[in-house]
């Protein structure tokens, strides 16, 4: 079984864009982070209309929205 580091916080962890760059989780501090667990490979999920529209209603407060597959 593997152990998982209970010790790493949020800010901790790097993240790949959709670029493909490596960011650090660091740069959304400050802001309200929703983390989605999403996948590639079927096509655009339907909970992305939902989330778009999350996000379109709190950006101005700073809200984040990451999927992570």
């Amino acid at each position: 079984m593997k152990k998982f580091n209970m010790d790493k916080r949020f800010y901790d962890f790097l993240a790949v864009s959709l670029q493909g760059k490596t960011v650090s989780t660091n740069v959304y501090r400050g802001k309200a982070v929703l983390v989605v667990n999403t996948t590639r490979n079927c096509g655009l999920p339907p909970q992305y209309k939902g989330l778009e529209s999350l996000y379109r209603e709190y950006r101005d407060i700073s809200l984040v929205i990451l999927g992570a597959p």
